[in-house]
Order: C-alpha cells, then structure tokens, then sequence
C-alpha cells in the first residue's frame, strides 16, 4: 500500500502541462491503486467527490 502527497490548489503542477496515455501499463495500473489507497487511508480519508455526481440521483454519464 501506497499512500501519496495530494497537491491542493494553487500548485504550480496542477497548471502542467498533459500526456496523452495510449496503452494502460502495469505502472499506470500501480499508479491507479496508489491512488485508491491514498483516498482510502491519507490524512484526509473522509473525501467526497466534488462533482455533480456526488449529488443524489446525479449520473456522471452524459449521452
């Protein structure tokens, strides 16, 4: 189990730039579960989507 450092607004990396991901690796596969891990047991482990599909009856699907 990994538990990662969340960065919070107004981090400079958050304004970084993006790579595209054209196959799914073990290492992305391993970065997923850390993630799941650091939302599950970091220092802020009570955490909710901030999204419109936190909202009772909301879908994040959109057709």
């Amino acid at each position: 189990m990994a538990v990662l450092s969340v960065v919070k607004y107004g981090d400079p990396v958050l304004t970084g730039s993006v790579e595209q991901i054209h196959e799914v690796t073990d290492e992305i596969r391993q970065f997923v579960v850390d993630m799941i891990d650091t939302m599950r047991h970091g220092e802020r482990s009570s955490w909710a989507p901030a999204t419109p599909s936190s909202r009772k009856g909301a879908s994040p699907v959109r057709g």
